[in-house]
């Protein structure tokens, strides 16, 4: 799912693309989880989890946390999962066979899901006195509207895609659209606009559009101009025209409205803390209340890998808590370019095919080590040896009595794992 719906951040960034040529096509990759069964789960334990919301952050919570054993109950409002996956993304750019595969995975693990259940106050209270923890993952689904004259008629972007997904959608044949907005949701808005019929569709902005790669791409190769800086006065639907303070319009016949949304908080008690209108956590997913944690949009708002990531972050400080230990963040390095060996790494061929094992194969695995060996064997004084651990995993561990500082293990490394520092002066 995420290779499909994400704007894929992490390939602009893939060392492949920045060193060689192409980077490693993360939508392919993550095709090769369609043929993955889910993980065994850990011995079940006695500790019990609420998670309330089951899009992407809830069920990366509910996902982690039953795969250590612990009894995980999920709440959903809606008659499916997914949360705006399910119920926001195109279909052209997200197949409901992948989601539904994904969704099948997941309940595979025996986690239980209760579909259709809102939860208001009262079922708010019972859930935090009945489970030793309480994730909150409700998202942001309220529309956020600008107060111009006749924003009333105005059509919260949401609702659109929402009526799409649910076989409702409005009729734009022939007509000219206009979205106020040009993020990637706004960009996806513009796409089903044409898919629907829409004669054209202009999309407006009070600043440079924040969406960027293919959902932009998408819209402008249909069709949609994108306009900024505009600064939206008033809509008259009689008219058929959007006014602008700079004192300019557009002739329109419908206008969309995509400039984010708020999270619906009303079944939360007055002593959790908020902070214009989202709920406040640490970076671990603590909120101000024992027991009760936060993630996604109903946090802040962000992408869905952003939710996905929080799950994972949040599962982690809950099993730390129910343990009493302290919450720890995952801390991965980024490493420099300059450190990957790219002579080990040979340029894509035109002829290659490209699918999930080929992209799999063109990973640098910079900053991991792919236990290659090639350091223990390159060491001429024996200074480098693989060690088993108990997790039955391995490390390379350096005996510093025998490591003489010549560099060579970090200069043939094709990860980049092994740097060098200056030696501190010490007694002898």
């Amino acid at each position: 799912v995420c290779g499909q719906v994400c704007p894929n951040p992490c390939m602009d960034a893939c060392s492949r693309g920045v060193l060689l040529q192409e980077p490693v096509d993360i939508a392919l990759l993550g095709g090769l989880s369609q043929e993955i069964s889910a993980p065994e789960k850990d011995p079940a334990r006695k500790e019990k989890v609420a998670v309330i919301g089951g899009g992407p952050g809830g069920i990366a919570a509910a996902w982690h946390l039953a795969l250590a054993g612990i009894q995980v109950t999920l709440y959903e409002r809606e008659e499916e999962l997914g949360g705006k996956i399910y119920q926001c993304i195109p279909e052209d750019r997200l197949p409901r066979e992948i989601l539904s595969h994904e969704l099948d995975r997941f309940r595979s693990l025996g986690i239980e899901i209760h579909l259709n259940s809102p939860i208001n106050r009262k079922r708010y209270d019972q859930l935090c006195s009945e489970f030793d923890a309480v994730i909150l993952a409700t998202g942001a689904h309220a529309p956020r509207l600008i107060p111009f004259p006749g924003y009333e008629d105005v059509v919260p972007g949401i609702v659109f895609l929402k009526g799409i997904n649910t076989r409702s959608p409005i009729n734009l044949e022939g007509k000219k659209a206009i979205v106020i907005g040009a993020g990637n949701v706004g960009m996806d808005i513009a796409c089903e606009a044409y898919n629907q019929g829409a004669s054209s569709v202009i999309a407006v902005d009070i600043q440079a559009p924040a969406s960027f790669g293919k959902e932009q791409k998408m819209a402008q190769a249909l069709g949609t101009q994108i306009i900024y800086p505009k600064f939206t006065e008033s809509y008259s639907k009689k008219e058929g025209k959007l006014y602008f303070k700079d004192g300019s319009h557009l002739d329109t016949d419908v206008v969309f409205i995509s400039i984010g949304e708020n999270p619906e908080l009303d079944y939360l008690p007055e002593t959790v803390e908020l902070f214009r209108g989202y709920v406040q956590t640490d970076e671990y997913g603590h909120t101000n209340e024992k027991n009760l944690y936060a993630i996604g949009d109903v946090n802040k708002p962000g992408l869905i890998t952003h939710a996905l990531g929080a799950g994972l972050q949040v599962s982690r400080t809950v099993l730390a808590d129910l343990e009493g230990k302290p919450a720890q963040k995952r801390s991965d390095e980024m490493i420099d370019y300059a450190l990957i060996g790219r002579e080990y790494y040979e340029r894509d061929r035109m002829s290659q095919p490209k699918d999930g094992d080929t992209e799999a194969l063109k990973c640098m695995s910079c900053g991991l080590c792919r236990d290659c060996g090639i350091c223990e064997q390159s060491c001429y004084q024996g200074a480098i040896s693989r060690q088993e651990t108990e997790d039955d995993g391995y490390e390379y561990v350096v005996n510093d009595d025998l490591c003489i500082g010549c560099g060579f293990c970090a200069a043939v490394c094709p990860c980049g794992i092994w740097q060098m520092y200056p030696m501190e002066e010490r007694n002898v």
